[in-house]
């Protein structure tokens, strides 16, 4: 069974979002079953699908990801190919077809905070959520998105 944690600098670094052009290390612990592993991911903001080959390793595979000069938001998953040919994808929800739950990486760009901001209340106002004449459809949206029902 391979293993990544997204949470764990031995599978990915560095932890959490990135910045716009960061390099970021990916390693999949995996047995000796399977031949090659992949980065499947995703560009939501660009609607851009894309791969890149993990190289083999002791104990696994790995490989760097640059992420995108812009904003954005990077949903990937693994593609591992065993010895005999047959595929499995590994995401969040672990191993199994391509339909694996995606992890998420968050890509911004490193701007100053603006010097008045921390002289005063900020409040973050969601008007969606206080009065809404239909629900949102969320059915073809990445990473298992609901509409709150109230």
């Amino acid at each position: 069974m391979p293993i990544f944690n997204s949470r764990k600098e031995k599978h990915k670094s560095p932890f959490g979002a990135v910045t716009c052009g960061t390099r970021v290390r990916f390693f999949v612990a995996a047995e000796e079953e399977f031949a090659a592993c992949s980065l499947c991911y995703h560009r939501e903001f660009a609607n851009k699908k894309s791969e890149r080959k993990l190289r083999p390793c002791p104990g696994g595979f790995r490989g760097v990801y640059t992420a995108p000069a812009e904003g954005e938001l990077v949903w990937y998953t693994f593609r591992l190919t065993r010895n005999d040919g047959s595929v499995v994808y590994l995401g969040k929800n672990g191993c199994g077809g391509a339909d694996r739950t995606p992890w998420q990486m968050t890509v911004y760009e490193d701007t100053p905070t603006p010097q008045w901001f921390g002289d005063g209340v900020t409040y973050q106002i969601f008007p969606d959520r206080f009065y809404r004449t239909a629900l949102p459809r969320v059915e073809g949206l990445l990473g298992e998105r609901r509409a709150h029902v109230g």
